[in-house]
């Protein structure tokens, strides 16, 4: 009954707003869509109106519930890890699994991740070097 009310509430919805910005949204699988599908789903063709450092910093604060701070508060070139955001290695983890997710990108070693999150910066530079056009990585 839950697909039933979400094709009936895209159909009726999603697809006229759409279309008044002239952009046709991609069709549903034929398969449906798995419980944590949707949300990319729909967010595969909504124009994206802001920079990745932006997102990233956005992503981070949701991520990581950080009460009391702002995403434009983050500083892009602030360290992450240790001084900074302080964040411990569970936050660290949740944060990878967040991002891998999101962009469809793999952090393979602990190296790598040290690199990739010394800073929003460099993360942004190391989700961009990974991303094929489409969005998903490597």
């Amino acid at each position: 009954m839950a697909g039933t009310h979400f094709v009936t509430y895209y159909v009726t919805k999603w697809v006229p707003a759409i279309a008044g910005l002239a952009i046709l949204p991609p069709p549903i699988p034929a398969s449906g869509l798995a419980s944590g599908e949707l949300r990319p789903f729909l967010l595969s063709f909504l124009p994206m109106d802001e920079s990745l450092p932006i997102r990233l910093k956005r992503i981070i604060v949701e991520t990581l519930k950080l009460e009391g701070v702002q995403p434009d508060e983050i500083d892009e070139n602030e360290p992450l890890v240790g001084s900074g955001l302080s964040l411990d290695s569970l936050d660290v983890l949740e944060l990878v699994m967040r991002i891998e997710k999101e962009f469809g990108i793999k952090i393979k070693s602990s190296e790598e991740s040290r690199e990739a999150l010394a800073s929003v910066a460099s993360l942004a530079e190391f989700i961009s070097a990974r991303s094929s056009p489409s969005g998903k990585g490597s």
